[in-house]
């Protein structure tokens, strides 16, 4: 009966990798001089704002069990993803207008729910 009641409750089962709460276990931190992405099975990845040359809008079809959008900040040999349920990531609408002023808001919106990627912004 223990065991069963363990199994139903969740107990000593492994987490997910995605968490139905919003914005799951990813978290991005938006500081001065660095954008930081935390995920759950792989170290933590930044980017400094002045290291970024381009940025990639990518759709996946594996949502909704798993993160299906998200933007890839690369450059000088590094980068960061982040999904767009990251929590902090309602943020990134004030960063994305004054540090990328020129980003492609139309191929943002125009994106679709198959594996897809666009740059959105090069510099």
């Amino acid at each position: 009966m223990k065991g069963l009641l363990s199994r139903l409750l969740g107990q000593g089962k492994e987490k997910q990798v995605w968490d139905t709460t919003p914005g799951g276990p990813y978290e991005v931190t938006i500081a001065d001089q660095e954008l930081t992405c935390t995920h759950p099975k792989r170290p933590a990845e930044s980017i400094r704002w002045d290291q970024i040359s381009e940025i990639s809008l990518v759709t996946t079809s594996d949502g909704p069990s798993m993160p299906d959008v998200w933007y890839v900040f690369a450059g000088d040999g590094t980068g960061c993803s982040v999904p767009s349920e990251a929590k902090g990531f309602d943020q990134f609408w004030d960063v994305f207008k004054s540090r990328f002023p020129t980003i492609d808001y139309e191929a943002m919106i125009a994106s679709g729910t198959g594996d897809e990627k666009k740059v959105i912004w090069k510099r």
